[in-house]
């Protein structure tokens, strides 16, 4: 239920916990524990501001609120409790990736230099440095840019797109990047280009001035461009002999952050397991020009804060007072519809254009073997 985040399954939830409730202490603190836990593991990557208040309020007079909760209160010995788990490596790793991203949501201050320092050290494991990096995009202070552009050259792709997409969110943090790229400390290439696009939504002349200066051209291919490319690239690796389990390896690099094929992957883009891949005309043509058809509920959108931040991505869920969008950097963030200036349809795609620059044709075939394989192959 708390991962469908659903009217009906709020309601549904918030009925259990009452019936919990009446049950004989014994029963009640087992239950009450069980289902603390659940909540907590169905939330762990997405946001608990997006859990309704009655589930909340539900939760808390069941009298065992466990530390993610504890947080959103704003209770200090948790804000303590979370200062050590952040701190330490050997805590679990799911309630550090969680932690990261509640002390980002509750905009405590007391963890920014704890969210720097996990965000760029090179031991921490990735996924970590992801929430770690993503939590920084709450923080208003311009030492979040520099440090980023600073450790940009060393970050990985994945880390890149969520470093991208915080640097995005605010119009001075942008013109920092801008800036980088005009004294060439930064490529500007590098720069994922769904997070350029995030970067246009900013109601800046200036600014805009400049993104046209350093981005002159983001319209992606139209239909014949793209038919031609796929033409191209089929000419190209039509005799070559695919390797699947190579292809894997290929899609766990460049496609697994957004797309779940056999139930592994990513969640930002649609599944692919029930996608016609057999059709390889459509499937390369979906991924030289992903904006010309995008799967229903993966419309892009881009939303506009009143305090001027942004934020581009597809709406996971929404009621009267709030909306969810799942953003660029793979994470759910919900925002009250009150503080919210303007929702924006896009055209493009959240998925960017060339994928496959810089794959050589062996890469290439191997990774439409895979893409086109009837069954899950292990890693080899």
């Amino acid at each position: 239920w708390a991962k469908a985040n659903t009217p009906s399954s709020t309601i549904a939830i918030s009925q259990l916990l009452k019936e919990i409730k009446e049950q004989p202490k014994g029963i009640r603190d087992r239950a009450a524990q069980q289902a603390m836990a659940a909540m907590d593991r169905a939330l762990v990557g997405r946001s608990w501001q997006s859990v309704s208040k009655s589930v909340v309020d539900e939760l808390i007079a069941l009298g065992q609120p466990s530390l993610p909760l504890r947080l959103r209160q704003s209770d200090s010995a948790a804000i303590d409790e979370a200062m050590a788990v952040l701190a330490d490596p050997k805590q679990a790793f799911a309630i550090r990736i969680q932690t990261a991203q509640i002390v980002g949501e509750i905009r405590c201050t007391r963890a920014l230099p704890s969210l720097i320092r996990v965000a760029t050290d090179v031991q921490e494991r990735e996924p970590m440095r992801e929430a770690a990096l993503s939590a920084l995009a709450a923080f208003d202070t311009e030492e979040i840019p520099e440090t980023l552009i600073r450790v940009w050259a060393d970050l990985t792709p994945k880390l890149r797109a969520v470093a991208g997409a915080v640097i995005g969110t605010r119009a001075p943090w942008t013109l920092a990047w801008l800036s980088a790229c005009a004294n060439k400390r930064v490529d500007p290439t590098s720069m994922p280009m769904e997070c350029v696009r995030s970067m246009r939504l900013h109601n800046d002349a200036a600014l805009q001035k400049v993104m046209i200066e350093i981005y002159p051209g983001l319209q992606g291919p139209d239909l014949v461009q793209a038919q031609r490319t796929v033409n191209e690239i089929l000419d190209r690796v039509a005799s070559l002999e695919g390797d699947p389990y190579r292809g894997k390896k290929q899609f766990n690099s460049d496609c697994a952050r957004c797309h779940k094929l056999y139930a592994e992957g990513g969640e930002i883009g649609p599944d692919l397991t029930g996608y016609q891949r057999d059709q390889l005309q459509t499937l390369l043509r979906n991924i030289v020009a992903p904006s010309l058809e995008i799967r229903e509920g993966y419309q892009t959108v881009g939303v506009r804060m009143s305090d001027g931040t942004v934020l581009t991505g597809f709406v996971e869920n929404q009621t009267d007072d709030q909306i969810v969008i799942k953003g660029v950097d793979g994470r759910s963030h919900a925002m009250d519809r009150s503080e919210i200036e303007q929702v924006l349809q896009q055209a493009s795609s959240i998925m960017p254009e060339g994928m496959l620059n810089g794959l050589t044709d062996q890469q290439i075939a191997d990774l439409l073997a895979y893409l086109r394989s009837s069954q899950p192959l292990s890693d080899g």
